[in-house]
């Protein structure tokens, strides 16, 4: 008695870089299509990403349309993958989506003759919306803008993320992550609150620094956030 053994599953994806209009600039991000029935699990998908060797990897599932105005609204289920580790959200993983996703309409060119990219997108539609694993429905659309010096008009993506809430950290909380983060920047900074999101955003960590400090200056050692609530959940804004 002999089994075959399950043929290979394929996944359209493309790579595009964010922020640039080169080539060759800006933050890459690797798009893989999944369809609505994959079964690939949490491991699987850690494999994928480590495979492409880009610092994220967005996996899109389809979802319904929008029923404003058919093909002018798309929606996706998305996760979003670091080489090493799964992210809650992505900014220019994001923008390149949907860049692929419009494109994906017209002029994406395929993987060979009679093998053309899958659409998944309209010439219609103007905005995609990003579902996380959290629920939270991340909005990008295109918009139009003139050039400031050409006044031809270019193609630009915006992302419109839903407003949370913040509460502030009790004063022995927030000496705990103080010191955590301390450590990782090697001094101690001027730090005018620190507070953490209400649901969906609970994992979020908020600090907001002295308008005196100076981010671009600040040497973070990520080391000495592996292992602590920091690692995985910290942003830090200069005010």
């Amino acid at each position: 008695m002999s089994s075959k053994t399950p043929a290979p599953r394929s996944y359209p994806f493309a790579i595009a870089n964010a922020f640039t209009q080169d080539a060759f600039g800006g933050n890459p991000a690797t798009i893989v299509f999944l369809d609505p029935f994959n079964t690939l699990t949490q491991e699987e998908l850690l494999k994928f990403a480590n495979g492409f060797g880009q610092p994220v990897i967005v996996f899109l599932t389809p979802t319904s349309t929008s029923t404003d105005k058919p093909g002018a609204v798309v929606s996706f289920d998305a996760q979003y993958f670091a080489p090493t580790r799964e992210l809650r959200l992505c900014g220019h993983g994001t923008v390149a989506a949907i860049k692929v996703i419009l494109d994906s309409a017209t002029n994406l060119p395929g993987f060979g003759p009679g093998t053309p990219f899958p659409s998944f997108a309209s010439s219609e539609t103007h905005t995609v919306e990003f579902i996380t694993v959290d629920g939270i429905v991340v909005s990008a659309r295109k918009v139009v803008i003139p050039d400031e010096v050409s006044g031809k008009e270019e193609d630009w993506f915006e992302i419109i993320l839903p407003a949370g809430k913040l509460k502030k950290l009790p004063a022995k909380e927030e000496d705990r992550i103080l010191d955590i983060f301390n450590r990782a920047v090697g001094n101690e900074l001027r730090v005018k609150y620190i507070g953490t999101g209400e649901p969906p955003f609970h994992q979020d960590l908020l600090i907001v620094l002295d308008e005196n400090e100076n981010l671009e200056q600040l040497n973070i050692d990520a080391g000495a956030l592996v292992g602590t609530e920091l690692g995985t959940r910290a942003s830090a804004y200069g005010n």
